[in-house]
Parts: C-alpha cells; sequence; structure tokens
C-alpha cells in the first residue's frame, strides 16, 4: 500500500496524477495515520508558501505533523523536502523543514 501526506498542495497534486496512492493525508485528516503501515509513504507536507510562512509572527512549526508521524510506519519514506534547509537555516520555513528531515532520517528507511 502507499500513501501521500500533503495530497492536496501543488506538489501533492502533481504527484497523485502520476502514482497511485490507496491512502491520502492533509492537515484534516492526518491523525488517521496513526497505526497505519505502508510499503511506501511519501511526504509532500507542510506548506511551501516560504514567504507566507517567514512573514508569520507566530512560528510555522512542523510539531504535530511528527507527532502523528510517529504512530505509523512504512518500508520507504520519501520526504520532498526544501532547499531552504541548507540555503536559508535560520529562516523559520528552513529550521521547521530540518527538523521534519531530520526525524524522518531519524526514524525510516528515507529519501530526503
Amino acid at each position: 500500500m502507499k500513501a501521500i501526506v500533503g495530497y492536496t498542495g501543488t506538489i501533492g497534486e502533481h504527484l497523485c496524477e502520476q502514482i497511485v496512492f490507496n491512502d491520502f493525508y492533509n492537515r484534516k485528516n492526518i491523525s488517521d495515520i496513526q497505526g497505519r503501515s505502508y510499503k511506501l509513504l511519501v511526504i509532500a507536507a507542510p506548506s511551501g508558501n516560504r514567504l507566507k510562512i517567514n512573514r508569520q509572527d507566530e512560528a510555522d512549526t512542523v510539531d504535530n505533523l511528527i507527532e502523528h508521524l510517529k504512530h505509523c510506519s512504512a518500508d520507504r519514506v520519501v520526504l520532498l523536502s526544501t532547499v531552504d534547509v541548507i540555503v536559508n537555516p535560520n529562516s523559520i520555513y528552513g529550521k521547521n523543514r530540518k527538523i521534519l528531515e531530520d526525524f524522518v532520517v531519524s526514524h525510516f528507511n528515507s529519501t530526503v
């Protein structure tokens, strides 16, 4: 079985046109991933709108996403991340995507 997190975003929508997924998650139903197991889990989340996120007064966090991902398993995880982790690591956007990258790498057989 294959699942995608972030299927309603721009990249997620394009991936769904090319890959057949069994399960689809976004911020509205991410809690449903808990206890599930997949051959492939693709993470195209959270939002890639770095300009909006970096302008927000309140920090954009990946804590909620990570909390739910802790309770699922996958043979392989592919995380679509951002160059901001390297070129803009002190921005809100870059810092939080680095946190997500580190979590995925330490908890799953993954490709970032």
